[in-house]
């Protein structure tokens, strides 16, 4: 994995990262301009053929109730990763400028509604890390909204604090740690973090988390964003013949082919809804897929 101290742009204050320290969770206000907000907004309204005005339109197939939406090439998102605010930030929670960026997904949450019982999707809480591989590893998660997240809005909610008891779980030894009972979750210590269009919020993977009900009027939209170290890279450090190197190279081409071919990493087809040529990539943005390597 290749690692440089980072030393450009601080987003965050010596009081935020403490309060990642502590919470497990930090917001970057204003992470994206208002009109790249606004344009991946309508990206997703677009996508999904919804009219944003019209309620009746938001629960029809084929978005589901988890909200989910699989999109993961439009321009508007990548004009939101290759942001030097959301860079900054992941470089600095990282303490790294080489990353990569993930191809990932979007969400539109509509209101629950009597009329569409089948849409009152139940809040839940899970770890973004798989507890049986233990011990648990620093790595953080973000998602970036695209409109205003209140208390009733069903937006991101965790237990703040908890990632450090969920880390010190996973370092005891194995006979004192049951894999397939991990530390009780306490839902009434769950906490709804409010956040305005534009800005991020990052968490760390040990951190119990999840989205609450939309008790609102209007639909939740978000884009999930993260940042991790690129993988190994062929240079003069690093032997072509090294087994590591072959296999983040071969990462390396799987994103630049799904960039080229408007695909999302899970291996799906072409999703006709984002035909067209691939993404304008800034300088930055071709070091966060891959497509340039990292100096």
């Amino acid at each position: 994995m290749t690692t440089e101290p980072f030393s450009g742009e601080e987003v965050f204050s010596s009081e935020d990262l403490e309060h990642f320290e502590t919470q497990g969770y930090v917001t970057l206000a204003d992470a994206v301009p208002a009109q790249q907000v606004a344009a991946a907004a309508e990206a997703i309204w677009q996508f999904l053929g919804m009219d944003p005005a019209t309620p009746d339109d938001w629960y029809r197939p084929p978005h589901s109730p988890d909200g989910l939406v699989q999109m993961h090439q439009h321009q508007a998102f990548w004009d939101n990763r290759q942001s030097p605010r959301v860079y900054a930030a992941f470089c600095q929670l990282w303490k790294t400028r080489k990353l990569w960026v993930s191809l990932d997904r979007a969400s539109m949450k509509p209101p629950v509604s009597p009329k569409h019982p089948d849409w009152d999707y139940p809040p839940f809480l899970h770890w973004d890390v798989d507890l049986k591989e233990c011990p648990v590893k620093f790595g953080i998660q973000g998602v970036l909204c695209l409109s205003d997240s209140t208390d009733d809005h069903g937006g991101f909610h965790c237990i703040p604090g908890m990632h450090r008891e969920t880390i010190e779980w996973s370092r005891k030894p194995v006979e004192q740690r049951d894999v397939n009972a991990p530390p009780p979750l306490d839902f009434q210590q769950v906490k709804t973090i409010e956040a305005k269009a534009g800005d991020l919020i990052i968490w760390h993977r040990a951190l119990p988390h999840g989205s609450g009900v939309n008790r609102s009027d209007r639909p939740r939209l978000a884009q999930y964003i993260l940042c991790a170290p690129a993988g190994y890279e062929i240079s003069d450090q690093h032997s072509v013949d090294d087994p590591k190197v072959e296999m983040y190279e071969k990462l390396r081409r799987q994103r630049i082919a799904q960039w080229e071919r408007r695909v999302g990493p899970s291996g799906l087809g072409l999703d006709p809804r984002e035909l067209g040529p691939p993404a304008h990539l800034t300088p930055l943005g071709r070091k966060l897929l891959g497509l340039d390597l990292w100096e």
